[in-house]
This record gives structure tokens, sequence and C-alpha cells, in this order.
């Protein structure tokens, strides 16, 4: 086989291996949003039948209420039992209950209240059913220690005119009013089911009036059962989460996911796990740091290990936006120093740290920025411009990611691989690290191929960093929220 016959094939193989990619991405944000949502469904059916509910608040301190204070004429102070509020006066006081989604109260009208006022408390519910609708205020109630109001039940008034009882709560605030002088301890409040979770309901094909048809024959339901609803495991992730939101804007109290159960250690025995492997990984990055490299080849292998796999932990394992973030960012800032130690001990490498020279380093790779505008105005939808300062904070985080895959990784790949390779590989990281939005993740890759090229033949990152930034701006501006492309968000944030 001649030279040339050899280019060919390899630009075969290239354009092969870059196809089965963009293919697998999407496939691989489709599984794990369908696992996200199996998992959320089961684990919301299992607190629904212990009489529990996705909306239920522990109170210690302001900052865990709406705008982190209490609304009135009292004094604040924090207790291990609770939140202590003593009036000043005879007016009411309010204080606000954080809801991440619409809470639905039909399906979990029974509104629990854990406190423990001196003497008889007033309480009323505020609720709006959207942020922008009248307010709905309840009928006074005498309380004592830990109120439970059924709020179907409760008088209601709109505008000062007598109402119906709201059937959802987009805000939701308790108006409390005690003599002077007396204090009452809030220690939370949680929302409870008032009827049982229906079986599972298998989702239609996925079109746009069968999706309609879904949510109306679980909406005939109403009152009886929480509806469980299961949509088609093809459909692109975007789509997942479109009919999920599509279902709870309908019903709030729907679980929406197949619930199968997906084997797993106990919460006890992960968070062990996990902290010896952050142990195991800080000290393997010590060892790689101060080990003295007798193969070259090897040492940038295990340096480009050590340098991905803490930033992959964090966000390809979808622990970014979740509550057990800690340690996988432990480990992200660890690679990130290391990452750091790595640049310093290679700092009279050409690592393109200092502004490009030539218009030619500039205008190549800011090329793609035609292909971002392209469409952004192919959407056809409304821009929304970015503020200033988010884009300035983007160019920095966008220099960052660069410097991390380009200066640190890339360089690294290239000493194992072959130039496509090593393009290939630190493309495709680049692409991983946004998982799981597919879509994200297939426009990254592409972008990052581009862009490590531009890096291999300029060696100058602030021009990519300005390119980076510009077109995720440009598309956050035009596409994002759209059919195609949900949000920038990635990990767990993605699902929000």
């Amino acid at each position: 086989m001649g030279p040339t016959s050899r280019r060919v094939l390899a630009a075969a193989l290239f354009v092969a291996a870059a196809a089965l990619a963009l293919t697998l991405l999407p496939g691989l944000s489709t599984w794990l949003t369908w696992r996200e949502l199996a998992q959320t469904a089961q684990a919301d059916a299992a607190s629904w039948n212990r009489q529990a509910s996705p909306w239920h608040w522990t109170v210690r301190r302001p900052e865990d209420l709406v705008a982190g204070r209490v609304f009135g004429e009292v004094r604040q102070a924090m207790s291990p039992d609770g939140l202590v509020l003593r009036s000043e006066e005879s007016t009411p006081f309010e204080m606000g209950l954080p809801l991440a989604r619409t809470a639905d109260l039909i399906h979990a009208g029974r509104l629990h209240i854990l406190m423990k006022p001196e003497s008889p408390v007033a309480v009323q519910l505020v609720v709006r059913e959207r942020l922008d609708g009248p307010a709905f205020v309840s009928g006074p109630v005498i309380g004592a220690t830990d109120l439970a109001l059924d709020t179907p039940s409760l008088s209601w008034t709109a505008d000062g005119h007598p109402s119906m009882a709201p059937t959802r709560a987009a805000m939701l605030r308790l108006r409390l009013q005690l003599q002077p002088g007396k204090s009452v301890v809030f220690s939370g409040a949680s929302l409870e089911p008032m009827v049982p979770v229906s079986p599972p309901m298998p989702g239609t094909p996925p079109r746009t009036h069968s999706l309609g048809a879904w949510i109306d024959a679980a909406s005939h339901l109403d009152a009886r059962q929480i509806p469980w609803l299961v949509p088609t495991a093809s459909l692109r992730a975007e789509n997942l989460l479109h009919w999920r939101d599509r279902a709870r804007d309908a019903i709030p109290a729907a679980i929406v996911g197949s619930g199968a159960p997906h084997p797993g250690l106990p919460g006890w025995a992960s968070q062990r796990l996990a902290a010896g492997l952050v142990i195991f990984y800080v000290l393997g990055l010590i060892w790689l740091w101060r080990r003295q490299p007798t193969r070259p080849g090897l040492t940038a292998g295990l340096e480009t290990a050590g340098l991905l796999a803490g930033p992959l932990w964090l966000v390809a394992g979808l622990h970014f936006g979740t509550a057990d973030i800690p340690l996988p960012a432990v480990a992200c800032v660890a690679a990130l120093v290391f990452g750091a130690l790595l640049a310093w001990r290679d700092r009279h490498a050409p690592y393109g740290l200092r502004p490009a020279n030539g218009t030619e380093r500039w205008l190549t790779p800011l090329l793609l920025l035609s292909v971002a505008i392209v469409l952004a105005i192919g959407s056809g939808r409304t821009w929304t411009a970015p503020d200033p300062l988010r884009a300035l904070s983007y160019i920095a985080w966008a220099f960052v990611q660069q410097w991390l895959l380009l200066s640190l990784v890339g360089r690294r790949l290239h000493r194992l691989l072959p130039p496509a390779a090593a393009m290939f590989v630190t493309a495709l990281s680049f692409a991983l690290l946004h998982t799981p939005n597919g879509a994200l993740m297939q426009m990254c890759f592409i972008g990052e191929l581009w862009w490590a090229w531009c890096y291999y033949r300029g060696r100058s990152l602030v021009p990519i960093a300005v390119a980076h930034a510009a077109c995720a701006l440009i598309l956050e501006a035009a596409l994002a929220g759209g059919p195609y492309l949900r949000s920038l968000e990635v990990s767990a944030r993605f699902f929000l």
C-alpha cells in the first residue's frame, strides 16, 4: 500500500470514528436520562407509599426560607429544634417555603406544619398557582403544636372574593399571627399525600398529539390516584425531559419514569467507597508528581488519566448539581491543582498562554463562530443577549477548559498517539465533560476537533478560548430552550 492509499485509509477511518462518536453520544445521553428518570420515579413512588411527598422542608435557619428571611415585625433566633420567631407586634408575619417545582395541592393537599408556639397561633396559607397569578389566601386556623391543614377543605379568597381552593402552588407562604412578645419554634413543614399511587401507565409513540392524549388519560385519575407515567424509551434525552415537564405541568404530582429497580450500594457504603477513591486518587496524583519519569510514553498516559479522571467523575458521573458533590468536587480540584503543578514544571514549554500573533491564529479558531451564527439564525427564535459580566466570566471559564484539554491533556496525547488520534481523543474528552447533554456533546465534539487542530498548528490558547466562549454564548442566546438544545447545563443540572 502506497503513501497516498495509507493517507486515504487513515482519513476514512478518522471520518468513520467521528461519525460513530456523533451517533453514540446522543445514545449515551438518552440512556443516562432514561436511567435518571427511572431512579427518580422509583424514589418518588417509594416516598409516596411512605405517606411522604417531594415537597417537604426542614427549617433550622433563615436561609432555609425564601429570600433567607421572615417578612414582618419579628425577631429571629436559631436553635437545635428550629427557627425561633418572637412576634414584636400583633400584625402577622410571613415565611416563604422554597419550591423547586410546582406543588400539587390535589394529590398532596395535606400540609403538616411542625411548630411549637408559646400560645395559640393563627395560621393562614398564601398560595399562587402561577407566579404571575392572583394570591389565594386561606381563612385563619387557630393551632398549637404540629398543625395539619387539609387545603381543599379550607375557606379561600382570591383578590378579596370567595374562591375555590387552589389546585397547585407555584408560591407557598405561611402567614402566622401571635400575641406580642410570644414566640414559636418553627422546624419545618411537609405536604402529605391524600391518595394512593396508580400502577405505571406506559406511554404511546413519540408524537406530540399522543403525548397530549397520554396526559389526558392520566388526568382522568384526578384526585383518586397519583398518576405514574412511563414515556417511550426510544425518545431523545431532550424529548424525555420535555415529556416529564409537560406531564408535571398538567399534573404536578405525576411520577414520570419506568421505575425499574437499579441495584446499587447503600448510601453509607457508597460514601465510604467514594471517600476511599478520593484518597487513592489524590495519593496517585502525588505519586505521579514526585516520580522520576523513566518511560515518557507511560508517564504521559498516566498523567493524562490523572488529569481527566477527576473532572469526568464530577461531571460525567452526574454529581455536579446534587447533594453528594463534595467528594467528586475534591477530586476535580485535585486534578486542576495537579495540572497547575505540571504546567509549572513545564513552564518553559510553549503552552500557548501568551496572546496570539498574526491574523491567521485569530481568524482560524473564530471560523466556527460563523457556523454558530448560521445555526442561531436558522432557529428562527428571538435572541436573548447575555449579561456582559457573564460573557467575561465565560471567557475565563472557556480558557480554563481549553488549558486543561489542549495545553495539558492534548500535549500528552500527542506523545502517545498520531496527531489525528490525539485530536480525536481530546475532542471526545471535551464532549464527555458535557455529559449528559446530548446535543451539546455533539457540538462540543465537532468544535473541539477544530480547535485541537488550530492549537496543534498555532499553539495559542487565547483565540480558542475567545471562540469557544463566543460560540457558546450565541448558542445559549438563540438555541437554548428550543427543541434541539434544551440548555447548556451539564451533569445532574441537565435534568432540572
